[in-house]
């Protein structure tokens, strides 16, 4: 879920997992996270909320906050019933396909060099990512653009960049920007800028 900094409260923690990443956390499909916004007791249980939520309100400073978080999150990892689907490993192969690949491949041949079918990729995906290999090679694609737009500086050549990051034209990476920042290439290199 994404707010504009104007509506996030002050003392408010965020956690950027790797792609894959999150999954041994919450004990079940990212699928069924994937939009949503959930209690830390929907996900872990009252008790362990509990703790969690005391051990942060106790905490002197945003720093010690940060570290007791961390430290929960560790000690998820130690349990026993640390969740694992079986197709983890697939998706961290597909994952690393997709962002190693100079130009992106097709679900189809995605699927076919993993191994499996296109439904049992797309499958994997949600589970392990909350998202299909289709949204994800999206979002690879649009780092790449935005890498590049910063790599050129104050005056990016959209064009070239469209090219070099794998989209069909100029309008097709407006619309990417459009759709994931809610803003035009130009609008979002001035904003970068101030």
């Amino acid at each position: 879920m994404r707010k504009a900094p104007s509506e996030v409260p002050p003392d408010t923690l965020g956690i950027q997992f790797k792609p894959g990443g999150a999954y041994p956390f919450f004990g079940l499909p990212m699928s069924e996270l994937a939009h949503r916004s959930l209690s830390i007791d929907t996900l872990w249980g009252k008790a362990d909320g509990a703790r969690l939520r005391e051990a942060l309100a106790e905490a002197p400073s945003p720093q010690a906050r940060l570290r007791t978080l961390e430290a929960a999150l560790v000690a998820r990892l130690h349990r026993d019933d640390v969740y694992e689907p079986a197709a983890a490993y697939l998706v961290r192969r597909g994952i690393r396909l997709l962002t190693d690949a100079g130009e992106l491949p097709r679900v189809a041949d995605l699927a076919r060099t993993l191994g499996v079918s296109e439904r049992h990729l797309r499958r994997a995906f949600d589970d392990v990512l909350g998202m299909g290999p289709k949204s994800y090679a999206r979002i690879v694609r649009f780092q790449r653009a935005l890498q590049a737009s910063t790599a050129q500086g104050a005056r990016p050549d959209w064009g070239s960049i469209a090219a070099g990051a794998g989209y069909y034209d100029q309008a097709h990476l407006i619309a990417d920007f459009r759709a994931v920042l809610g803003t035009t290439p130009g609008a979002w290199v001035r904003a970068r800028a101030a």
